[in-house]
C-alpha cells in the first residue's frame, strides 16, 4: 500500500462491501479516513462515481483525497473528522430548536452547492450526517457508499426531503408544538419543487422566536482512541467513561 505510507490505528466503520479505518498518512504527516474495498470489481463499478466526488470543496462536506487500485487492494481515502452521527447524539442529549435549525440548514446548503456543481449524491440518511463537540457539522458522503441513485436528479428531492424528515422525527424537540411544525408539514406533503425552495422556507423561520439550550455543547459524546501515540498530545474531550476504564487498567 504506496510503501506502507498508511499507518492502520482503528477500525472506524463496517458494510458488506468494505472496511474503514482511521489512518496516519506518513508521507504528509496527517490522519485520514482509509476505505478499504474487499472486491475488486466492486470498486472499480465506483470508480467513476467516486472520482466525481472529488469535485466537492464545501466546509460542510468530508473532503476526498485519493483513489488507489493496487494489484490485490483497492482503497479511498478521504478526510477524517472525529464526531458521532445525529442518530447517536439525539439519543445522548437533548437539542434545541435553534440548534436542528442550523443543522438543517448546513445541511441544505450543502446539497445545494452539490446540486449546482451537477453532482447528485443520492439517499443520504441520518448516520451520514456527524457533529463534533464544537457543534463543527460535516457530511460524510462516503459512509456506506454504493453507487445506488447516484447522480438521479429526479430522485434527489425525495432523498432530500426523506433526510429532513428523518432527522426532525428522530431529534428530541416536540415537534408538533414547536415553530418548526409548519415547516415539518410542508415535508410530509412534499409541497416543494426542488431543494432551494425547502431552503428558501427553512430561512424564514425566525431564529429569534426559538427557544434554546443552556447547553449546546456536546462535551463527553466523543470516544476516541487513548492507545493512539500520535494522538495522545491532542487536546479532545474525551468520554468520561472511557477515561475512568483507562485508570482502572492502569492500576492493575
Amino acid at each position: 500500500m504506496e510503501n506502507n505510507r498508511y499507518e492502520i490505528q482503528r477500525k472506524i466503520n463496517e458494510d458488506e462491501f468494505s472496511t474503514t479505518f482511521k489512518a496516519y498518512d506518513k508521507k504528509l504527516n496527517r490522519y485520514l479516513c482509509l476505505k478499504e474495498y474487499h472486491d475488486k470489481n466492486y470498486f472499480e463499478n465506483l470508480t467513476n462515481d467516486l472520482k466525481y466526488l472529488s469535485n466537492l470543496h464545501h466546509p460542510n462536506i468530508l473532503e476526498m483525497y485519493d483513489l488507489i487500485n493496487s494489484s490485490n487492494k483497492c482503497y479511498l481515502t478521504y478526510e477524517i473528522f472525529d464526531g458521532i452521527s445525529l442518530d447517536i447524539l439525539f439519543k445522548r442529549k437533548r437539542v434545541s430548536e435553534s440548534y436542528i435549525l442550523d443543522v438543517l440548514k448546513k445541511i441544505l446548503l450543502s446539497l445545494i452547492y452539490s446540486e449546482n456543481n451537477g453532482i447528485f449524491l443520492g439517499n443520504l440518511r441520518i448516520y451520514n450526517m456527524i457533529v463534533d463537540e464544537n457543534d463543527n457539522f460535516k457530511i460524510d458522503i462516503f459512509k456506506n457508499f454504493n453507487g445506488e441513485h447516484f447522480g438521479d436528479s429526479t430522485a434527489q428531492l425525495k432523498f432530500n426531503i426523506t433526510l429532513l424528515l428523518e432527522i426532525l422525527e428522530e431529534s428530541n424537540i416536540d415537534i408538533v408544538n414547536s415553530n418548526l411544525n409548519n415547516f415539518y408539514q410542508k415535508l410530509r406533503n412534499y409541497t416543494f419543487d426542488d431543494t432551494q425552495s425547502i431552503m428558501k422556507d427553512l430561512n424564514e423561520i425566525n431564529y429569534n422566536k426559538m427557544p434554546s439550550s443552556n447547553n449546546e455543547s456536546i462535551d463527553n459524546t466523543i470516544k476516541l482512541d487513548l492507545k493512539n501515540e500520535h494522538e495522545k498530545n491532542m487536546s479532545y474531550k474525551i468520554d468520561e467513561n472511557i477515561f475512568e476504564e483507562e485508570i482502572k487498567k492502569k492500576k492493575k
